[in-house]
């Protein structure tokens, strides 16, 4: 199990806004869900890697954004250095809150403290960012919970006492992971490494070890 370093809690940004539609009925306490779509530029990768292999052949775009020009494409097995990651969320996933969220001393420590939310209610999760904490909104507030917190859909808790996990996503919405990348020739564009709408395995099979912690020790 991955292990939390307290100094991830100390580097979460602030977290951009999103919104959903669906017929389970998210709490927000009268506050509207936050427009669509949601652009977080915090997503992985921490920082810029080297020599990454293509697992796929892939196009390569002027911008991420909506209006873009193909300015080239890529083949498996080329190397590119990525440089940045944008999350954009055009569909947020519904979660129900299973167990009550206990965070004791980590609530001094994150940046938004997550609000009063009990058993039962359905809250709303955005993108995945570069530390490992999925971005949610709920009562009208932003918070983040660790990825080991959060069980998937058709999944179970990787804890031997599932009150460890307090989140059950229970539907899927629409995520894109964009990636800016760098050729061995020098070109730098835009490719679409991820787009997933309900799956069980979030894997990023483009881009390989991309999101790899840089401090990990291997194990």
């Amino acid at each position: 199990m991955t292990s939390i370093r307290l100094g991830m809690f100390l580097t979460l940004a602030a977290l951009a806004a999103g919104q959903s539609s669906s017929s389970s009925k998210v709490i927000g306490s009268g506050a509207p869900e936050p427009k669509l779509p949601v652009v977080e530029r915090d997503a992985c990768p921490r920082e810029v890697v080297f020599h990454v292999k293509l697992e796929k052949d892939v196009r390569m775009y002027s911008s991420w954004q909506e209006k873009h020009a193909l300015v080239g494409s890529l083949k498996a097995g080329d190397k590119v250095t990525v440089l940045a990651g944008i999350n954009i969320i055009r569909e947020p996933d519904r979660a129900l809150v299973t167990q009550p969220l206990v965070h004791a001393l980590v609530t001094q420590l994150l940046v938004q403290a997550p609000p009063s939310l009990k058993p039962g209610d359905v809250i709303l999760r955005y993108g995945l960012n570069k530390y490992d904490y999925w971005n949610f909104w709920g009562k009208g507030a932003w918070f983040t919970e660790y990825i080991d917190q959060v069980v998937e859909k058709r999944a179970s808790c990787d804890f031997p006492d599932e009150r460890a996990c307090y989140l059950k996503i229970i539907e899927y919405g629409t995520k894109e992971w964009w990636l800016q990348v760098k050729t061995r020739s020098g070109r730098t564009g835009w490719v679409l490494a991820t787009k997933y709408t309900d799956v069980k395995d979030l894997g990023y099979t483009a881009f390989d070890g991309v999101c790899a912690d840089p401090e990990a020790d291997g194990d």
